[in-house]
C-alpha cells in the first residue's frame, strides 16, 4: 500500500507513523524494517546501515550540487546569449553612424565643391550679394533687334520700366555689354534714347 499510486499510499504512510510512535521505533528503525525485515540479523547489522545512509546523504548532496550547477549553468547561458544579442544590437548602431557620417561627410564635400562653383561663376559672371552688376565689357558696335516689339528697358533689370519697344529689324548703336543677375545685356542708344536691352534679343556686328 505505500508504493501504490493511489490514496492508499497516504493511508498507510499515516497508520504506520502511528504505530511507529506507540511502539517507539525512530525513522531509522522503521527504514531497516522496510530494507531488512524484522530479523534479528539485519537489524542488528546498523553498521552497514549507517554506511548504507552516508552513502545515501552523499549522493543526496551530490545530486543537489548537481542541480545548482544546472543552474548556474542555464544562468550562464542565459547572460551569454543576452550579451550575444546586445553585440548584435551595437554593431547595428555602429554602422549605421559610420554611414551616417560618410553621408554626412560625402554631402559637405558636394556642399563645398557647390559653393565654390556658385562662388566662382558669380564672381566671374554675375553681380554679387548687393546687386552691383559685374564690370562691363568694353564692346561697341551696331545691332540690330532679332525679335518683335522687343522692350529698351531704363535698367538693365527684367522687371525695369520699359522706354520703347522696338520692332525686329530696328539698328541699334551698342554702346558696351555688360553682366548683372546672371544676364548678359547691351546698353544701346535708338533716336535719342539710351537703355539696356537683352543681347539674346540682338545680333551685335
Amino acid at each position: 500500500m505505500l508504493a501504490s499510486d493511489d490514496g492508499e499510499a497516504d493511508n498507510a504512510g499515516r497508520a504506520v507513523g502511528q504505530l511507529a510512535r506507540r511502539l517507539g521505533l525512530t525513522g531509522g528503525d522503521l527504514k531497516h524494517l522496510f530494507l531488512f525485515g524484522a530479523n534479528p540479523e539485519a537489524v542488528s547489522a546498523r553498521g552497514r546501515s549507517a554506511e548504507m545512509e552516508r552513502l545515501e546523504r552523499l549522493v543526496a548532496e551530490l545530486r543537489r550540487d548537481l542541480r545548482n550547477m544546472e543552474a548556474a549553468a542555464r544562468s550562464i547561458q542565459e547572460e551569454r546569449d543576452e550579451l550575444l544579442s546586445e553585440k548584435g544590437e551595437r554593431s547595428v548602431l555602429l554602422y549605421r553612424s559610420r554611414a551616417s557620417q560618410r553621408a554626412r561627410g560625402i554631402a559637405l564635400a558636394i556642399g563645398v565643391v557647390l559653393a565654390v562653383l556658385v562662388g566662382g561663376a558669380v564672381a566671374m559672371y554675375g553681380p554679387d550679394l548687393g546687386g552691383r552688376t559685374a564690370p562691363a565689357l568694353p564692346t561697341a558696335g551696331i545691332a540690330v533687334v532679332r525679335g518683335t516689339r522687343v522692350a529698351l528697358l531704363r535698367e538693365p533689370l527684367a522687371n525695369a520700366a520699359t522706354l520703347t519697344s522696338m520692332p525686329a529689324g530696328t539698328r541699334l548703336v551698342v554702346r558696351r555689354v555688360l553682366w548683372n543677375m546672371m544676364t548678359q545685356w547691351a546698353e544701346v542708344e535708338m533716336g535719342g534714347l539710351s537703355g539696356y536691352v537683352r543681347t539674346t534679343d540682338l545680333e551685335i556686328f
